[in-house]
């Protein structure tokens, strides 16, 4: 899981988060993100080297939560709902989710 709002604004952290080579496929990229502007522009960073995107939104760890990321976005469906059209507005991969089946679901 990395970081979108800091892979999209530090050349430093796209160097040291993310490295492939041309014998690498396919490449999948998981991103957290707590909004779609932040996920489009890490996506579009990435778009050129990955197969797929993946937008974590099942990651259950306190601090996550606490920035509304991974599994925070899950009872915010219209947020998910904007960070997919504005990534796939921008880029022409594949997108996935992840998320985790909710522990109130019975």
């Amino acid at each position: 899981m990395i970081l979108a709002d800091v892979f999209s604004s530090s050349n430093y952290a796209r160097e040291c988060e993310f490295s492939t080579n041309f014998l690498d496929d396919p490449v999948v990229i998981q991103f957290a993100a707590s909004n779609g502007h932040d996920l489009a522009n890490a996506a579009q960073l990435a778009a050129p080297y990955v197969s797929a995107i993946d937008i974590n939104c099942g990651c259950p760890q306190k601090w996550a939560i606490h920035e509304k990321i991974g599994s925070h976005l899950m009872s915010d469906p219209e947020t998910v709902r904007d960070m997919i059209r504005q990534v796939k507005g921008r880029v022409d991969v594949p997108c996935s989710i992840k998320i985790r089946i909710h522990r109130d679901l019975r």
